[in-house]
């Protein structure tokens, strides 16, 4: 038979600094104290995750039928001392110690939850942040405490006492006191807990395998697709980092490979992001754009694009993943931009150019345009470099995109029907009203006029030589403009002269000199 001695046991954590993530040592500064009955020494103490000796000092003694021991403690410690609880971007500070000679058999170390305070409404995690336990020059923010009583083991070494014990051995209870510091920053790992991620893994890969066979018979539902592609990559990214990383936090595997993985998908964040930029850019902008001009995009534009989006990747890698400063890169990088840019400065203007004519389309193919002072054409080729006219003298006219973009644009074939004004001169003799009906009369005789609307005269004004006319005709036909317009003077000519009605004509008066002769006048005539 033996006896069993309970051992109420409390901790109060007064200071956690000197911490050295390098080495996971600290210095942890708290006090301990024993409530017990009977003859034995709960004090006599080995830490488990001690760095060094640690020395008890005590502070208060009550000895009693119930006694009571209080010791001030100060040493240095280990931290993640229990792999159970470690958690990546998270770190375990805290003391865990066990009884020298008494197994488990003979003592017990139990909670003192009354006088730890665990029932109070104000939580050990408040306390704890309230009295500034952690030292401000570390970067954390405590997550949640735990204390509590478990078992550990320790080899008999053929002790007799201990023959009788499975496994060879020993039993011994173990106390622990647990502060549980995560990093002072955003992480979506947090979101994810280590007994899911394998779940929330395995079952990414098979939905991701699923959407890309999906994808290649039901191209319509690309939107849908590309979106739920995306947050099953982003869930496989984390769940697997998740699962390997708590892999990795173990004693037994050095912290390189843990650091070396961290990295990789750190890597991979920023890759993967690029990458699903490079598709969505491909889908939404490219290929409409494609489609919107009947045009392939130029590769100039297409691979600046692709160049940009992976360069912010790298630039975000190495500035971010690896730490090193990217001012003297970006500088580099800008002075070499610029240098290209120079070089190609005239093609990337006349291919932006044409890429905001296909987008805007003041004009298409087959229509007549007047391209500011250069002569009208119908329009033959619009590519990313420059458009291209034929004149009305046949002559084949190539105008830079950078040209026409910024050139003031008379398109005639923007509209079904357009108007023509010519003007004709009459002596002012004859009357308006008789002048109109006859103009107005031979109008209606041409075919290749609109007639509705219908066309008609205007009497515009009267000068010192002539009665000034409008005809107004309206056509559909810009191609044939100076034949109907031909065909329409030509009647109405003719309707004047059925009307011994004449143009005007008007006169100048030309001086001539011969030496000291007489000054001589003769009339020249000149029909305008």
């Amino acid at each position: 038979m033996y006896k069993t001695n309970v051992v109420y046991t409390g901790i109060k954590i007064n200071k956690i600094n000197e911490i050295d993530l390098s080495t996971l040592t600290y210095t942890l500064d708290f006090y301990l104290w024993f409530r017990f009955k009977g003859n034995i020494d709960p004090q006599n103490l080995e830490f488990l995750n001690a760095v060094e000796p640690v020395q008890l000092q005590l502070v208060d003694e009550i000895d009693n039928e119930l006694k009571y021991h209080l010791y001030h403690v100060k040493g240095r410690f280990k931290t993640d001392f229990l792999a159970k609880y470690n958690s990546f971007r998270q770190h375990t500070f805290g003391v865990s110690f066990r009884h020298r000679k008494l197994p488990h058999n003979n003592l017990i170390y139990v909670r003192d939850a009354l006088g730890m305070g665990l029932f109070l409404k104000t939580s050990l995690v408040e306390k704890l942040q309230e009295t500034q336990v952690l030292s401000p020059k570390y970067d954390g923010i405590i997550n949640f405490v735990l204390s509590f009583q478990d078992m550990t083991f320790k080899d008999s070494l053929g002790n007799p006492k201990y023959l009788k014990a499975q496994e060879a051995k020993v039993e011994y209870s173990r106390f622990n006191m647990l502060v549980m510091v995560k990093n002072n920053e955003l992480s979506l790992l947090a979101f994810i807990p280590q007994t899911s991620a394998k779940i929330i893994c395995l079952l990414s890969i098979f939905l991701m395998i699923l959407l890309f066979i999906l994808s290649k018979r039901y191209s319509c539902y690309f939107t849908i697709i590309y979106i739920l592609q995306s947050i099953l990559t982003f869930l496989f990214l984390i769940s697997s980092e998740v699962m390997l990383i708590s892999k990795l936090i173990a004693p037994y595997i050095p912290s390189f490979y843990l650091k070396t993985t961290t990295m990789g998908f750190d890597i991979l964040w920023w890759l993967v992001t690029a990458i699903f930029i490079h598709i969505a850019a491909d889908h939404f902008l490219w290929q409409k754009l494609e489609k919107k001009t009947g045009r392939p995009i130029p590769r100039l534009a297409y691979n600046m694009w692709i160049f940009i989006i992976y360069s912010l990747a790298t630039f975000g890698i190495i500035g971010f993943v690896f730490e090193r400063p990217i001012t003297s890169l970006l500088a580099t990088s800008g002075v070499v931009a610029i240098i290209i840019g120079l070089a190609v400065q005239m093609n990337l203007s006349n291919v932006f150019s044409g890429l905001a004519i296909h987008i805007e389309r003041p004009f298409q193919v087959n229509d007549w345009v007047k391209i500011g002072s250069y002569d009208e054409g119908i329009i033959e080729d619009i590519n990313w470099r420059a458009t291209k006219l034929c004149t009305r003298t046949g002559c084949s006219l190539t105008i830079p995109n950078s040209v026409v973009a910024s050139a003031d644009i008379f398109n005639f074939s923007d509209k079904e029907n357009f108007w023509l004004w010519p003007t004709i001169y009459i002596d002012p003799r004859h009357p308006p009203e008789k002048v109109r009906q006859i103009i107005d009369t031979a109008l209606l005789s041409v075919d290749s006029i609109l007639q509705k609307p219908a066309p008609m005269s205007i009497f515009k004004e009267v000068n010192e030589w002539a009665a000034a006319y409008w005809v107004c005709i309206c056509l559909n036909d810009y191609n044939n403009k100076n034949i109907i317009l031909q065909t329409v003077l030509e009647q109405v000519w003719k309707a004047l002269e059925q009307a011994e009605i004449r143009p005007a004509i008007r006169s100048q008066e030309i001086y001539t000199f011969d030496g000291d002769a007489e000054r001589k006048f003769m009339p020249l005539i000149n029909n305008e």
